[in-house]
């Protein structure tokens, strides 16, 4: 830095016959350094004055660059990345805002192109629940430091909204160790403790070769849904075709039963595996949870879904 001069380090050598060659190493710390530096190396011979000294220097220029690039985060919830909402709530019951177990898992993770610097003080996040300074030093948050071995600092956010229904607003500001700020981000979303599937429909209806059942549950958790069924019926009532999602999670997209949006792909097959038949066909969603069976759609819970081949 400019107007400073400081001892990086020392070294010595035996001494070289004619023609050899001595190398030496050091690594310099480019913290605090920015901007246009010099490096000098001096040798001198211990003991052995020396009348002319000005060929035992070398003078080295060299610039740091200083690290003006902003950091990157993720934001999951559950499990599932929620994309950036500046904008303001308007509507609390808005069906934009994806919902949320009531006793989420929010995690973030702060990620820096200075990989010399590491994000290793928590100090680095600011996180805020409707507004209110979340503490990050806190039993419900998990702070992870960055390594030289993977230099990513995460924060691990368990709020419980247990019998707190609403729409909430969770805010965070992140910045790296040379103060670079990222964009703030902001997200909405939504809590419900009763466990209710909002719709239920396929798309595309009617189908060619393949459809997709698409639902929103809502609910403090997906342990209180005890029986989630699709089932679908000829227009006589045969059955042909079962989704049981509660004992085969497997059938869905995800692979798992989940708060908010989910989706089970049917490719107009029945339980043998054979292609139904061009037709009108019915389907019924069951849905009973710890309080009792719910109905979806309509009280009949009945729909129709048409195939053509």
């Amino acid at each position: 830095a400019q107007n400073q001069t400081s001892i990086i380090g020392r070294d010595s050598v035996a001494t070289l016959v004619p023609n050899a060659i001595a190398s030496f190493s050091k690594s310099i710390a480019t913290v605090g350094l920015a901007g246009k530096n010099q490096i000098q190396v001096f040798i001198e011979q211990v003991d052995v004055p020396e009348v002319i000294v000005f060929n035992n220097t070398l003078l080295k220029n060299f610039t740091v660059v200083s690290d003006k690039q902003a950091p990157s985060y993720r934001v999951t919830v559950d499990g599932v990345e929620l994309l950036n909402d500046p904008k303001p709530i308007v509507n609390p019951e808005s069906h934009l805002y994806p919902f949320v177990t009531a006793t989420p898992v929010i995690e973030v993770m702060l990620s820096d192109n200075d990989q010399n610097r590491l994000l290793d003080d928590v100090k680095l996040f600011t996180l805020k629940l409707n507004n209110v300074n979340v503490d990050l030093a806190g039993p419900n948050v998990t702070f992870i430091k960055g390594t030289s071995a993977d230099n990513r600092a995460r924060i691990i956010y368990k709020p419980d909204l247990t019998g707190k229904d609403g729409t909430y607003t969770l805010s965070l500001a992140v910045r790296d160790v040379s103060g670079n700020q990222a964009e703030p981000y902001q997200v909405h979303f939504r809590v419900q403790n009763a466990a209710e599937i909002e719709s239920l429909y396929p798309y595309p209806n009617p189908m060619i070769n393949q459809t997709t059942f698409a639902f929103r549950l809502r609910g403090a958790a997906t342990t209180l849904v005890e029986d989630l069924r699709i089932r679908v019926f000829t227009v006589g009532g045969r059955l042909v075709r079962e989704f049981d999602l509660v004992k085969n999670p497997t059938e869905l997209q995800a692979g798992v039963l989940r708060t908010n949006w989910n989706m089970v792909k049917w490719d107009g097959t029945d339980a043998d595996g054979d292609a139904l038949a061009t037709g009108t066909y019915l389907y019924k969603v069951i849905l009973r949870t710890k309080e009792g069976l719910q109905a979806v759609n309509s009280e009949s819970s009945v729909e129709k879904l048409v195939i053509i081949r």
